[in-house]
């Protein structure tokens, strides 16, 4: 099982819940001793231009673990701004690529969903201008929107791919089998998170994800791509010991599947 995790759940949460803490080497240090197999990093508006990919030298130990760039900082209505997209997306991608990164995450989830054929083209034009500043690129988009959009998007162009989010696809009360069977074509990347229908990310498997359902139906399929814990947060300096207990849980559930 290629498991790995979210960046900032494996630090106190002194810069915020999930964004890149200032001591960001010692995670990649715990996931090496917890059997994990990569990060994806996080960008978030509030310190995006101060994040270390922009600031300081990143040695390649660090960024072949790194998964993709989750580009958190454009969950927002205003990523449907072509200004804003070029300012927090665009300019940021020659950055990434100098320092070997080519695998981004576009998060269009909440406020950010696609909800029309004008948001779909809106997006499908980005993709594009994303493709000129590096033809080595490879885009993974991650929507809670109805199955049409999603698709339309995902079957856009071979550099793009799917990641599926467990949590926020049960929140808006889809159904699994049926969201993995048109998306899994194109799933590279599978976001271990629960919720409550309609509600928020929880704790301990007490949300409304059915996993076992999910495992069984990935398995159905063959998949043979990365997994990522993204589940919600334990008691604050504890976070070692909620991430092992996750861990266990899903190589469990993975073993009994695959």
């Amino acid at each position: 099982m290629k498991l790995g995790i979210i960046q900032g759940r494996l630090t106190v949460p002194k810069e915020g819940h999930q964004t890149t803490p200032e001591n960001w080497q010692d995670e990649f240090t715990l996931i090496n001793k917890l059997s994990l197999n990569h990060i994806e990093w996080n960008l978030n508006k509030e310190k995006l231009l101060n994040n270390p990919l922009f600031t300081s030298k990143i040695d390649q130990v660090y960024v072949q673990q790194i998964s993709s760039v989750c580009f958190d900082n454009v969950v927002s209505e205003s990523i449907f701004d072509p200004e804003y997209f070029y300012r927090n997306v665009l300019v940021l991608i020659p950055l990434l690529a100098k320092i070997g990164i080519n695998r981004i995450t576009l998060p269009l989830v909440e406020e950010a969903r696609l909800k029309s054929e004008e948001d779909l083209d809106i997006v499908k034009n980005y993709l594009n201008l994303c493709g000129q500043n590096n033809s080595k690129l490879i885009i993974n988009i991650e929507s809670d929107s109805e199955i049409y959009y999603t698709k339309s998007l995902i079957n856009y162009s071979k550099n793009i791919y799917f990641t599926y989010d467990t949590g926020n696809l049960t929140a808006e009360r889809y159904g699994h089998e049926e969201y993995l069977k048109n998306t899994i074509h194109k799933i590279t990347n599978v976001h271990l998170k629960d919720r409550e229908y309609g509600g928020n990310s929880v704790c301990n498997f007490t949300g409304d994800t059915n996993f076992d359902l999910i495992f069984s139906t990935l398995a159905k399929f063959k998949y043979d791509n990365l997994f990522t814990l993204q589940m919600a947060r334990g008691k604050t300096g504890k976070e070692e010991d909620i991430v092992k207990y996750y861990r266990d849980n899903f190589k469990e559930r993975y073993a009994l599947h695959f």
